[in-house]
């Protein structure tokens, strides 16, 4: 609350944090009314749908806090990120369909685990004292291909934060996507001792050879196209842990491959490296927004190329 010009002070105020403001002098009912809204929503009470219990993104993060400050940091937490497969509807409806999809969620889950609204019409779950098995259980259990569930549980170790954790379980839900993948994946069965799988698209082949060769030796997969329709195609077809496009292939080039790649849903979460002799601002440019996560220059480094990939690969 605030006497202050109503202007300057409410974009002050909202722009620190605040989440409500009250202009001077105000009336007890009006009050009452704003602080019963926010409290509401802060409880994961407001809005239509609201049996399905979602909390506010700061709640998650003060819980998530709460949990790491009590336990020193030991206390298995696990992120859950969860989408469904039909949410097909008018714009308007897409949002009730999602809250009333939750639901099925919300009824499997034990009473003090929370719901977020998540990206992309996705719901992010935070649970406590629990292992990354026994949360596929508790989702297996509302019968994931009935209501067309699908979700990528990671927990989140000591040390690591809630940012972390939850683009971890988002990166899951991508490969969980995949048609060649469970629709419930956690962490351990998409490591499951197999090698992190990389789609390298790349024409020239003394590049593709030294690329290839580096990412064998670093414990890496690596599935190689030269044609960007193939390799459009492999990328619909399965599960890839990172992609590895040269910008300059013959056909289809690499950022028309990006777009496209990017459209599928399974490859919104996955880590996308361009390997690029053009080093002009406005190709740059070009591939980040196009969905580039990275940008390697040609000639590279082999050594300064992994580091890269497992930087995307761990953020």
């Amino acid at each position: 609350m605030s006497a202050r010009p109503a202007t300057e002070a409410r974009d002050e105020c909202l722009a620190l944090g605040a989440q409500e403001y009250l202009q001077k002098p105000v009336d007890g009912s009006t009050t009452r009314a704003v602080v019963d809204a926010e409290l509401a929503r802060a409880r994961g009470r407001a809005g239509p749908g609201s049996a399905s219990g979602f909390a506010d993104r700061a709640v998650i993060s003060q819980a998530f806090e709460a949990a790491r400050a009590t336990s020193g940091g030991t206390r298995p937490v696990v992120v859950v990120n969860i989408a469904f497969d039909d949410l097909e509807s008018a714009p308007g409806e897409r949002r009730t369909r999602l809250w009333e999809a939750s639901a099925e969620v919300r009824d499997v889950l034990r009473p003090g685990d929370l719901l977020s609204e998540g990206r992309d019409e996705t719901i992010l779950a935070l649970l406590f004292d629990i292992e990354p098995d026994d949360v596929n259980a508790l989702l297996e259990s509302a019968d994931p291909c009935r209501v067309g569930l699908r979700a990528g549980i990671a927990a989140v170790g000591a040390g690591a934060t809630l940012a972390s954790g939850i683009a971890r379980s988002e990166r899951l839900l991508s490969l969980a996507r995949a048609p060649d993948m469970p629709r419930l994946l956690a962490s351990e069965q998409a490591e499951g001792g197999r090698a992190p799988r990389v789609l390298l698209v790349e024409d020239d082949p003394v590049t593709a050879t030294l690329v290839n060769h580096r990412l064998t030796k670093d414990g890496f997969e690596v599935e190689h196209f030269e044609d960007g329709e193939e390799a459009l195609e492999a990328a619909r077809s399965r599960a890839f842990a990172l992609g590895l496009f040269d910008v300059k292939l013959g056909g289809m080039d690499g950022f028309e491959l990006l777009q496209r790649v990017r459209a599928l849903e399974h490859f919104r979460g996955v880590p996308i490296l361009m390997l690029t002799s053009m080093g002009k601002e406005a190709d740059v440019v070009r591939g980040f927004d196009l969905g580039a996560d990275d940008y390697v220059l040609k000639p590279f480094s082999p050594v300064e190329l992994v580091a890269r990939i497992n930087r995307l690969l761990d953020a």
